[in-house]
């Protein structure tokens, strides 16, 4: 099959099922408007790598259309973060000319505060003009599925999808730690809802130790609020760290909590499941649709802090995660993994347009 994805940048966290996708006898191509953005380089993300499959960056206006209209009939085109670009909106307007096919892979907006009428207005207005074209909509976990759907797509054209990350090779000294050690990894912002975790956690045992991983524009007022809750000592700030070093914070602790009040994924919880580590994440992130079995992960509502605290508690009383369950949990990640993720979307796409039986959710078994 020929797929051709649009992104606006080369995604961490797409390109390594894309890859597995050439590997399988796909003919596959990306599009983006830059290979990775200024704001994500200082986060620490770097370009993955792309492997055998053939990348385009920056095309002009001229290139797009002629790329476009040069694609074999039978083109797939899947519109992801370059949907709401310039590049996208153009690929969009030629794809549907050249009446190839046509697809889309989102996360669900954020549905706080009062422009969430004015956000689902804007994806109504979309599904009544260029999405009657979308033969298929990638929404990413359940909260992506079900935001289309209130929006009026066919339940029969959206599928659940998960963003993924390249897996790592198994630490061969992880420690065990003699005390249950927790690790936040992200953005130091409102929307991560640290604050939320740092409320809960002034209610635990004084021993658990808290990493911070990440900086942001809120780093004062989270370090001014752990001093007033009496935490502070329990708190470790790192800042930012690369990819390889979060990920060895990841083999080390756990448990991984992300609290964001919204998040449309959260891939820091691929990273900590293919580390072995267990996820206490919000319901407000998209991820959250991939902890279907306790032993490797729970939820809590969003910005609830006692019940964030009741989990914390309970990962306590269970103690710190030895080697046996740091397994587990890697080889339940399989069904997460890029070639599952892969082969999930060829099943989609066999569905879509071959009229081969609905794939099952493969982290959902």
């Amino acid at each position: 099959m020929n797929l051709v994805f649009w992104q606006n940048i080369l995604s961490p966290h797409q390109v390594p099922y894309i890859r597995e996708l050439k590997r399988s006898g796909h003919d596959v191509t990306i599009v983006a408007d830059e290979r990775i953005s200024l704001s994500r380089s200082r986060m620490g993300w770097e370009a993955p790598n792309s492997g055998d499959v053939k990348v385009i960056i920056g095309p002009s206006k001229l290139e797009t259309t002629n790329f476009i209209h040069a694609c074999a009939s039978d083109t797939v085109h899947v519109m992801a973060g370059a949907r709401l670009t310039e590049l996208g909106a153009l690929a969009c307007q030629e794809v549907v000319k050249s009446n190839a096919r046509l697809g889309i892979i989102s996360e669900s907006p954020d549905p706080r505060g009062c422009r969430f009428y004015l956000r689902r207005s804007k994806y109504i207005l979309e599904r009544l003009t260029r999405g009657r074209h979308f033969d298929f909509v990638l929404g990413m976990g359940r909260k992506g599925t079900d935001w289309f759907q209130s929006c009026g797509y066919s339940k029969k054209r959206v599928f659940e999808f998960s963003y993924v990350v390249d897996e790592q090779v198994p630490e061969t000294h992880v420690s065990e730690n003699s005390f249950v050690r927790l690790l936040y990894v992200g953005q130091l912002i409102k929307r991560k809802g640290l604050d939320t975790l740092l409320y809960a956690l002034a209610a635990t045992p004084k021993e658990l130790k808290l990493d911070i991983v990440g900086d942001g524009p809120q780093r004062s007022q989270l370090v001014s609020l752990a001093e007033r809750l009496h935490i502070s000592d329990q708190l470790t700030w790192h800042g930012s760290l690369n990819s390889v070093a979060a990920r060895h914070k990841m083999s080390n602790c756990d448990a991984l909590i992300l609290p964001s009040y919204h998040d449309g994924w959260g891939a820091v919880v691929n990273e900590a499941l293919c580390s072995g580590t267990p996820v206490i994440c919000s319901d407000g992130c998209g991820a959250s649709s991939l902890l279907t079995r306790e032993q490797i992960g729970v939820t809590f509502p969003a910005g609830n802090v006692d019940l964030l605290r009741e989990k914390i508690i309970s990962a306590v009383q269970k103690g710190p995660v030895n080697r046996r369950q740091r397994a587990e949990i890697v080889n339940w990640y399989a069904k997460a993994s890029p070639t599952s993720v892969a082969e999930y979307f060829s099943a989609i796409m066999s569905h879509t347009y071959l009229s081969a039986t609905r794939p099952n959710v493969p982290w959902a078994q």
